[in-house]
């Protein structure tokens, strides 16, 4: 964590170690997810690699520092430190990176690496718990994670870096002080993938931020994270259907596409790309014909949930 002046580069640290839930009871490949387990109780500002396996990507005295808090310690400890005061969303740990600072584009970044590859055709689901401190002035609900097959390099400075998050949080899903907000989204690996990148990648001229305590002396904004989780939904050859879609056509399918559900209830359809984008969402009851002209060729896949909390996935092409 920075101070917004150059000279003076304090470190506000806040990471929490702590195992996490598990999305439908699969196993999570995120290490260390609830940052519970540390190699030394953090002393100071900074200290994300006591939080291993993760680490910080940027070195260099101009560089980032993500923070790691932990209940364990008097200067960095949960639930008050100097970013904020909110207790682990479990355990006693998490941690704290900068995501806004009103147009000097100071960034930090969280970075870990799987407990095993992610495999091709396979869907994952994300999850983890961000919360706003209120020690700064803004609250920005900018906050993505980038997925990568290849070693995160090292920076030298706190700029944003030049990657496209293949999970992003909605804008209208905003983060308080002295709460969690759960941000969450599914991704299509194309397989080989081995880091987990977490942070804001945008510039501060293209990042939302809204006010959250104007007394506070940095105008910035700082985002706790805590219980991180990435497990396997299905591959989508293998995705059962749950008897919800009766019938789609056609498939291949090129300017319409039509689902026809087993039952007259409420559904929501989103449609994702080949790169986990989710390019279309629609909420029907019984059958719905989706307008797909403007739709790319290639391979989609469509999540069909229902009020029940039932799911059917599927692979599908345009032509």
């Amino acid at each position: 964590m920075k101070t917004n002046s150059t000279s003076d580069k304090a470190k506000f640290l806040v990471l929490i170690l702590v195992t996490s839930g598990i999305f439908s009871s699969a196993q999570n490949l995120i290490q260390n997810s609830g940052f519970e387990y540390y190699t030394q109780c953090p002393e100071g500002q900074g200290e994300i690699a006591c939080a291993a396996p993760w680490f910080n990507p940027a070195v260099g005295t101009m560089a980032g520092t993500p923070d790691y808090f932990n209940a364990c310690s008097t200067v960095a400890g949960v639930p008050s430190n100097l970013a904020g005061n909110i207790p682990a969303h479990s355990g006693s740990a998490y941690v704290g990176i900068y995501t806004y600072s009103s147009g000097a584009d100071v960034r930090e970044y969280v970075v870990s690496r799987f407990s095993t590859l992610l495999e091709e055709g396979v869907l994952y689901h994300l999850e983890m718990y961000v919360s706003a401190a209120d020690s700064f002035q803004f609250s920005s609900p900018e906050i993505g994670v980038y997925f990568s097959d290849d070693t995160i390099p090292t920076v030298n400075d706190w700029n944003p870096l030049p990657y496209a998050p293949q999970v992003s949080n909605d804008l209208s899903n905003t983060f308080n002080s002295g709460q969690w907000t759960l941000v969450q989204g599914d991704y299509l690996a194309h397989g080989g993938e081995e880091y987990i990148l977490i942070g804001n990648f945008k510039n501060d001229a293209a990042t939302t931020a809204e006010l959250l305590n104007e007394t506070a002396a940095a105008p910035s904004a700082y985002t706790f994270i805590d219980d991180v989780t990435l497990s396997i939904i299905t591959g989508v050859e293998q995705t059962a259907q749950l008897e919800m879609v009766e019938s789609l056509y056609p498939n291949p399918f090129q300017d319409k596409l039509q689902f026809n559900m087993a039952y007259n209830v409420p559904v929501r359809l989103s449609l994702y790309n080949a790169s986990s984008m989710k390019v279309m969402e629609k909420n029907f009851s019984g059958k719905a014909t989706l307008d797909t002209g403007d739709l790319e060729a290639g391979i989609y896949i469509y999540e069909i949930t229902g009020t029940n909390g039932n799911v059917s996935r599927g692979k599908i092409l345009k032509q």
